[in-house]
């Protein structure tokens, strides 16, 4: 007998010893983005954990509030991509030594009771249409999880954040395998087209909703190929404490509660769907799965109050022009290092307005830094990021990061046209001393 809890967000339990993606406590992305429901699971319950799986380095995907109340022995399991090694050197921080890379594509035994098998990220291509050169395209970072329960060889598939845009890459790694059970992610937020200011409320509601769809099309699809007994809504439960009111008039109720969803895709798919909340449990006995449901509609709905938003205090002592130079040489030196090759930036370009007289126009295609003193800037292939002097100097400075800055949704955007390059964007995360 095997059983199942998903707590909040990605964060699920398998037999009491083995934690997915742990984020219970703590408050993430500068305390933008609380856990919701607002859990009460008890701390205690963390000490029996042995097994930790993080599926990739955002951090409502691995808390450190969570993880330091596990036993300093649990043994950690990261994807084994350069990316996730951050997480390793901030776990040996917090006093943790267990640490094993997995590779993608095979199941490798974990212990008598489990087997995993990473498979790479499935949404690349994400939600918007994009340039699409495989040479020189930069890895995803959002892996999933096949558990292999070794008492019954079952395979259980947590996808976390991943939602199944391009089946070819899970069929490649594990299209032979018999997928008893999907944990799947049902919404997702990043700050489009929430922060992008040039757009008006209905035209964000317009987007919203057709990502939904778009989304939802592609788990259908993956779900007729994989044909699972049950799926289970996750990784899609958080408050956000930004942009409250704008965020919950772009998402209706039935793509952003988890029962509501849980309805809506059952009848779509007729694959039996059943939502967990920290309080139910879900039983696989080998054969069948009995759910015992707890929760109510009370702790379902639960709300953390009174957070918020922490953004650290900038170092002054520079002036911002030598700062920008500096980050702007780096930048480059970083896009030759991890190659970045800027003939697929399709010549996009990042315009910095922090005041009426601090504009800067960053072009890496020409390796131009330059100051905007009134001149006109066309709005072709332009990126626009509205924000302060003290938020961008923390970015600079490397306080912030301006990737979990767009996850916080507490930067402001525009682009001229409304289109996506996926490059160029990631590049931005190397601009910086």
């Amino acid at each position: 007998m095997n059983n199942f809890r998903v707590i909040t967000n990605a964060t699920t339990i398998i037999n009491d010893n083995l934690i997915i993606d742990p984020w219970i406590y703590g408050d993430v992305y500068y305390s933008a983005w609380s856990p919701y429901p607002d859990p009460k699971y008890s701390k205690n319950k963390l000490k029996k954990i042995k097994y930790c799986f993080i599926s990739h380095i955002h951090p409502d995907h691995w808390d450190l509030k969570t993880i330091r109340l596990f036993k300093k022995n649990v043994k950690f399991f990261i994807p084994d991509l350069i990316y996730n090694r951050i997480i390793e050197k901030k776990l040996r921080e917090e006093g943790f030594k267990n640490f094993t890379y997995l590779s993608f594509g095979k199941l490798h035994l974990i212990s008598k009771e489990y087997k995993f098998g990473v498979v790479p990220a499935l949404n690349q291509d994400g939600q918007e249409k994009i340039r699409h050169y495989k040479k020189d395209n930069p890895p995803g970072i959002d892996a999933s999880l096949v558990v292999q329960t070794q008492n019954d060889k079952k395979n259980h598939l947590v996808l976390t954040d991943n939602t199944p845009y391009n089946y070819k890459i899970y069929k490649r790694h594990f299209g032979n395998l018999k997928i008893t059970s999907c944990f799947f992610p049902y919404n997702g937020i990043d700050d489009y087209p929430l922060c992008y200011d040039n757009l008006t409320l209905g035209q964000k509601k317009k987007i919203t909703k057709k990502r939904s769809l778009n989304r939802e099309k592609a788990l259908l699809s993956f779900f007729k190929k994989i044909k699972p007994e049950v799926i289970i809504p996750h990784s899609s439960d958080f408050s956000l404490n930004v942009r409250k009111k704008e965020f919950n008039a772009l998402h209706s109720g039935e793509f952003m509660e988890k029962d509501l969803y849980s309805k809506r895709i059952q009848k779509i798919s007729k694959i039996k769907c059943i939502p967990l909340y920290e309080d139910d449990i879900l039983y696989y006995n080998g054969k069948k799965f009995k759910e015992i449901i707890n929760s109510s509609k009370k702790s379902r709905t639960r709300v953390r109050k009174n957070v918020k938003v922490i953004i650290p205090k900038p170092d002054l002592g520079t002036k911002l022009s030598d700062l920008m130079i500096k980050s702007f040489k780096n930048y480059i030196y970083r896009l030759k290092k991890y190659n970045f090759n800027t003939k697929y930036f399709d010549n996009w370009k990042l315009f910095v307005v922090l005041s009426d007289k601090q504009k800067y126009l960053i072009d890496p295609t020409k390796n131009i830094l330059q100051k905007i003193n009134g001149e006109k800037i066309k709005k072709k292939n332009l990126l626009i990021l509205n924000t302060s002097e003290n938020l961008f100097r923390c970015i600079l400075q490397r306080k912030l990061h301006i990737n979990n800055c767009g996850g916080a949704c507490i930067l402001s955007w525009q682009r001229y046209p409304n289109k996506f390059n996926k490059d160029f964007n990631e590049s931005l995360n190397f601009f910086h001393i």
